[in-house]
């Protein structure tokens, strides 16, 4: 078996009959005996050479028909739509026994290419990884090319199932750590509550009973391969004890560790096949029948792996004089939180990926003078300080403009109010210091947002003048420098008295500000019958509303 982040592809003999459920794009090939696969309400017959692709999310069963081995290769989504953008508008349809004629080199194409990822994990040298690597996105070009067909618009997958795609393999490549709900909760800016809701309605699972499911998966392979202790087996592969693993184990396998391990122990060691339940045996060795049979596929390839080429046809494109123009779009706004946690790979990680599937233009910072982000100022007699309060900060905004994206900054009137004299005079020496190491270019493009909550004692008078000394600092320093007010209201009721100000000082409100998070009125104890599109009506309404 080879598994990386991208993809898993291994040898399997399906034993008892067995359900699935893969959050990735999963191609069967048949190369021995006969497999009968259940998808829904239709069933297939999968003889010798036959290869069929099961989508994402699709619930599907095997069972044996006849002795049989087939090779079973999993691309996992957020890799697929990390190079196919449109992925989750799309599913694939092939199934080789009814192919279109004509299409017998493609599908030889996708036979050569999965014999050889197997191959090359059974004998890895020095250029393995390049191997698997080119088979892999020869793989993924012929399906986005030959095999997608549009999804049914009641059928699309949302973006959220990205999000589900992206903790799924999380949890696949950490799941020997210390994992909570709370954490992966916090990495993708969620409560711990709606996640849990979220993550049971999409995989029908407990998040706790998914991660379990996980770490007993590799932990089956060191109980087999390994004369590991069963203490150690389990602290390995994420258990807090050895009770706590046998527990589990006992429940998923009605074996105990030990008992497993010793009623199997002959055939981990001796045999060609390698139990990963009763129902499903991994192939852990290649016997020479074994490889005479992928090799064939690898000679067949060969005869005609080459595509036709694409007629082409020289064409003259005429331009005409026309008005200059520019097109519009939205500005997208990713919040983090402090401005530190840019210093963290796995924002940065997140950020990046935010950037390259729908674009991003802010980056939205609370709390930039209260929080940590800023060292303690310390005294010294260097004629040139070698220290600097806004270490951090000069890290995180070289990051910033390096990606081409720009701070979006929230100042609460509660951090101002706090001491207006010295928080006016803290900000201004940034704002310019951050002019003298990055440019004015750069700070010009910077947004604030001015806020205060709904329910406030505040009166509007008082946030009027605050809101107007704001205006006049960043007037003094850089006048491009955008200011907004955050305006509290909802569907049910007008703008409160004490915001009614922004009314008065609409000329100098450079933008406005407002709350409308779809996930207010999405029920997810319908299970399967979310609606989303009441949700962007939602936004919407509340957006012409404002």
């Amino acid at each position: 078996m080879l598994e990386q982040e991208e993809f898993q592809i291994q040898l399997e003999k399906i034993e008892q009959p067995i359900s699935r459920q893969d959050h990735s794009t999963t191609i069967l090939f048949v190369i021995q005996g006969h497999v009968n696969l259940t998808i829904g309400e239709n069933s297939y017959l999968l003889s010798e050479d036959d290869l069929y692709i099961v989508n994402r999310n699709e619930f599907y069963s095997l069972s044996r028909e006849t002795d049989n081995i087939l090779i079973a290769l999993q691309i996992k989504s957020p890799f697929f739509v990390q190079h196919f953008s449109n992925y989750y508008q799309y599913y694939f349809d092939c199934f080789s026994k009814k192919m279109d004629t004509g299409r017998e080199k493609i599908v030889a194409s996708l036979r050569h290419a999965l014999t050889l990822l197997i191959i090359n994990s059974f004998n890895p040298t020095e250029n393995s990884q390049l191997i698997s690597h080119n088979a892999i996105f020869k793989i993924m070009l012929l399906l986005a090319k030959f095999f997608k067909k549009e999804q049914a618009q009641n059928q699309l997958d949302l973006p959220e199932d990205d999000r589900l795609s992206r903790i799924i393999t999380f949890l696949e490549n950490h799941y020997d750590e210390n994992i909570t709900l709370g954490k992966i909760a916090e990495r993708e800016f969620l409560s711990p509550s709606y996640l849990s809701r979220y993550f049971k309605a999409r995989t029908g699972l407990g998040f706790l009973q998914y991660l379990m499911q996980i770490r007993l998966k590799h932990s089956l392979s060191d109980l087999l391969l390994t004369d590991e202790a069963i203490s150690s087996i389990s602290f390995k592969n994420g258990f807090s004890s050895s009770k706590h693993f046998t527990d589990a184990f006992k429940a998923y396998y009605k074996e105990t560790p030990s008992q497993y391990r010793e009623k199997h122990s002959g055939q981990g060691q001796a045999n060609t096949f390698l139990p990963c339940s009763n129902d499903v045996t991994i192939i852990s060795e290649l016997s020479p029948e074994l490889l005479e049979r992928l090799g064939k596929y690898q000679f067949e390839a060969a005869q005609e792996t080459e595509l036709s080429p694409v007629p082409i046809e020289q064409k003259t494109i005429s331009l005409t004089n026309g008005n200059a123009g520019s097109l519009k779009h939205p500005l997208y706004l990713l919040t983090i939180g402090e401005m530190k946690e840019l210093l963290k790979d796995n924002v940065k990680k997140q950020i990046e990926t935010v950037q390259r599937e729908i674009r991003l233009d802010f980056i939205g910072i609370r709390h930039l003078l209260r929080g940590n982000t800023f060292l303690p100022e310390v005294e010294t007699d260097e004629a040139v300080p070698t220290f600097s309060t806004y270490a951090n900060a000069d890290l995180a905004l070289s990051y910033l403009k390096t990606k081409g994206l720009r701070p979006f900054i929230r100042i609460e009137y509660q951090e101002l109010s706090l001491n207006e004299e010295h928080y006016f005079e803290q900000l201004s020496h940034f704002i310019r210091h951050s002019i003298q190491v990055f440019g004015r270019a750069f700070v010009s493009s910077w947004a604030f947002m001015y806020y205060e909550s709904e329910q406030t004692l505040v009166s509007a008078h008082e946030l009027k003048r605050l809101f107007l000394r704001l205006k006049a600092c960043f007037k003094e320093i850089e006048p491009k420098i955008k200011l907004s007010t955050f305006v509290p209201f909802s569907e049910r009721g007008a703008v409160p008295s004490a915001h009614q100000w922004i009314f008065e000082a609409k000329s100098d409100i450079d933008f406005l500000t407002y709350h409308a998070n779809p996930n207010e009125i999405i029920d997810f104890s319908k299970g399967n019958e979310l609606t989303f599109h009441d949700a962007d009506h939602y936004t919407l309404t509340k957006t012409k509303k404002t």
